[in-house]
């Protein structure tokens, strides 16, 4: 189990040891970037978008081994003072600028929506890899039951 904790005041996150400071991007939740670990927490209060943690734990459990490869591992994911969380592998690259054909393709095939070069990770070995899912409470109420 990955150790962590998070400063609400500060919004400053420690996770086996080490710290950092919220990462700053137009985001529903905070997101803290460490090493190889990406910290994602629902924020408190009210969202136009839900509980995003919740949705894309699930939606990722439920994803084939296979269709896994194009996606931020989740490897831990849960509940830290009532706020969903999860912990991603860090996937280093740039940003998929001018790959909108191939993400809408993804988006297609997983039943996604808001995908864009903000979501989407391309890597050194050419590979696009989704490290925001782009899900919700609306997302899961609405797709959920397919899967």
């Amino acid at each position: 189990m990955i150790n962590f904790s998070i400063d609400d005041m500060s919004y400053v996150a420690t996770l086996n040891g080490v710290t950092r400071e919220r990462f700053e991007c137009s985001s529903t939740r905070f997101v803290f970037m460490f090493d190889n670990l990406v910290l994602k927490i629902d924020s408190v209060g009210p969202s136009s978008y839900g509980r995003q943690c919740e949705a894309e734990a699930i939606f990722y459990s439920h994803l084939k081994p296979c269709d896994k490869m194009h996606f931020a591992k989740i490897v831990q994911s849960g509940y830290y003072k009532d706020r969903a969380y999860t912990i991603q592998e860090r996937i280093f690259g740039v940003q998929a600028f001018g790959h909108h054909e191939e993400m809408d393709i993804l988006e297609k095939r997983f039943g996604l929506y808001d995908l864009d070069y903000r979501n989407v990770i391309k890597t050194s070995d050419g590979k696009l890899v989704i490290v925001d899912y782009g899900l919700s409470t609306i997302w899961e109420k609405e797709v959920l039951q397919s899967y």
